[in-house]
């Protein structure tokens, strides 16, 4: 694969990160993974691809995998291994599962109480 079809599958996977991890900011995105605004800016035009390092520090801050923003075919996650009785996650439930490690306490506590509430409804039906 060439550059350029790196750049086309690294392009949205940066944003997808910079959207659903940062709220769509760049700066946010940059300060965490300690990487310049101005690198952050060429990944999301297409003018640049991260380089191993780099991919290693955004992967560190996301929770994901360096090859995979790095535009490689691989999963985003690293793959949990099945059990018989339950699947690896899915890409949202990793996702969620971020989101909720960033809460503070309180946070944690009100997501556990509407689940608890949501459990109870559906043992109910």
């Amino acid at each position: 694969m060439g550059k350029q079809e790196y750049i086309e599958k690294t392009k949205p996977r940066i944003r997808f990160l910079i959207d659903n991890f940062f709220q769509g900011s760049q700066q946010a995105f940059a300060d965490a993974a300690k990487i310049s605004k101005a690198s952050v800016s060429q990944y999301v035009n297409g003018t640049n691809t991260p380089g191993n390092i780099t991919a290693g520090k955004i992967a560190s801050v996301c929770h994901v995998e360096p090859l995979w923003v790095m535009g490689f075919d691989v999963p985003m996650t690293a793959q949990e291994s099945p059990t018989d009785t339950e699947p690896a996650y899915t890409d949202q439930e990793k996702w969620i599962i971020h989101q909720y490690r960033g809460l503070s306490e309180t946070g944690k506590e009100m997501i556990l109480s509407l689940l608890r509430m949501l459990e109870e409804k559906n043992t109910e039906k």
